[in-house]
This record gives structure tokens, C-alpha cells and sequence, in this order.
């Protein structure tokens, strides 16, 4: 099974690839890899992301000294308009967890996912910023050692490449990302094989070097008794003529 998501499905797809409850358990449900074009990493990310402004960025920051619209806002005040404007459902206490894919609250600690991602996105997005993607793949999926590959389209708006000019080319990549998971996962496979294998050969050995001295202290304890029965044959021909020649 692939996992594809573009956009808002892209984000699924990291959340998927990344959260405790999914990640971890990705292979048990036949899953091989894993395709994000254009998704974002968190909600407050992608607001950040939206309100970044290039024009007029030095203006604004000699007159309010921020860098962006979203710093002059504030992220508690995002997060309030999220839960309880917008209403996305999510709890204040479980709000950062759930909303950020890379939640550094628990990234260290989970157990994450070893299925491969492939990140796709475009240099002119204006919808998710491709900044984003970039921060992911330089930053993010290291630190949790994920396993990632990334194509970055130069010039292409948000969710444009599948169904653009790049759509060949975005087939036949996605077609070596699929052969490159299958063939990770025979290779899993073998090495899991070989590594059962060994694992029984060991076993065998060991039940062998057993059965071996199991046998040599079934030798050892039979020819003490032959010995034990010919001396009280010997002694008792020897008592034999004592008495007849006595």
C-alpha cells in the first residue's frame, strides 16, 4: 500500500507518517511507503507560512518589529481562533500534539515510523509556502531520523505538478519511488528470512550440542553399571572358589 496526499491530504499524510497512533504501526497494515505533494506539517505553520510577507517586510518590521503578520498576532491567539472560532476540533490540551506532525513535546520519545516518505513541491507555491516542505526535509525529518525523498519542482504553484507540464515526469518518479519501497520491503523481508534462519540453525545447534551431551552422560552412566555388574561377577566367582578350595 502507497499513501498519496496532495495538500490537505499531504498533511494527512505527514500526520500518518509521523504520529504515534499511525506511525508505528504503518507496516502491520501492508504499507510501503508513503507520497506527500504539497501537504504542510501544522496548521499554525501553514497561517505562519500564508502571512509571510515579502513585500513591505522591512517596512513592517521598522514599524512593529516582526518579521511576519502571524508574529504581530501571536501563536496563543491563532490557536484560541482555531479551537473555538474555526472549531477544528481539537482539545487545548492535545492542541499541539495533534495539530503539528513533528510535535517536539514527544518526537524524541515516540516511536516513529521507518516506511519512506516522498515529498514533492513546488518553488511558487503561494497556497502552502514551499518553505515548509524545505524545513521538513532539512530540518525536521532529520532530527527524527526518517527515512525521505524530495523533489523540488522549481516554478510550479501549489498542487499543480500531477496534472501539469511535470506530469510525466511526476509518474515515472513516483513509479522509482514505488519500486525503490518494494524493493526495501524484499529486502526487509530476505534479511528477516536469513535472520529467522540463522536464528533456527543456532536452535538446531543448540538442541544438537544437547542431545550430544545428553548422550555422552547416557554412554558414561551405562558403562559405569557393565562395570558395577562384571566386578559383582568377578567378586562373586572369586567367593565361589574361596569356598571350594577353602
Amino acid at each position: 500500500v502507497i499513501i498519496h496526499g496532495v495538500s490537505l491530504g499531504g498533511a494527512t499524510t505527514l500526520q500518518t507518517w509521523t504520529q504515534v497512533n499511525f506511525g508505528r504501526d504503518l507496516t502491520t497494515k501492508n504499507v510501503i511507503g508513503l507520497v506527500d505533494d504539497c501537504g504542510y506539517d501544522s496548521m499554525t505553520g501553514i497561517i505562519k507560512g500564508m502571512t509571510s510577507v515579502d513585500i513591505g517586510k522591512e517596512l513592517l518590521k521598522a514599524i512593529t518589529g516582526k518579521d511576519n503578520l502571524y508574529d504581530i498576532v501571536g501563536d496563543n491567539n491563532v490557536k484560541n481562533v482555531l479551537m473555538n472560532v474555526i472549531k477544528v476540533g481539537i482539545k487545548a490540551n492535545e492542541f499541539d500534539l495533534k495539530q503539528d506532525s513533528f510535535y517536539s513535546g514527544t518526537l524524541g520519545s515516540r516511536k516513529m515510523s521507518n516506511v519512506p516518505l516522498y515529498i514533492i513541491h513546488g518553488t511558487a507555491d503561494t497556497t502552502v509556502p514551499f518553505s515548509i516542505s524545505k524545513n521538513i526535509v532539512s530540518v525536521k525529518a532529520k532530527q527524527a531520523s526518517l527515512l525521505y525523498n524530495f523533489w523540488e519542482v522549481p516554478s510550479m504553484p501549489h498542487a499543480f505538478i500531477i496534472v501539469g507540464v511535470q506530469k510525466d515526469t511526476y509518474q515515472a518518479n513516483l513509479a522509482s519511488f514505488i519500486k525503490y519501497a518494494e524493493n526495501r520491503v524484499n529486502t526487509n523481508n530476505n534479511d528477516n528470512k536469513n535472520e529467522t534462519d540463522k536464528d533456527k540453525s543456532e536452535e538446531k545447534d543448540k538442541n544438537n550440542d544437547k542431545s550430544s551431551s545428553n548422550n555422552k552422560k547416557e554412554d558414561k552412566k551405562e558403562n559405569k553399571q557393565k562395570k558395577n555388574f562384571l566386578e559383582k561377577i568377578i567378586e562373586a566367582i572369586r567367593e565361589f572358589f574361596e569356598k571350594l578350595f577353602g
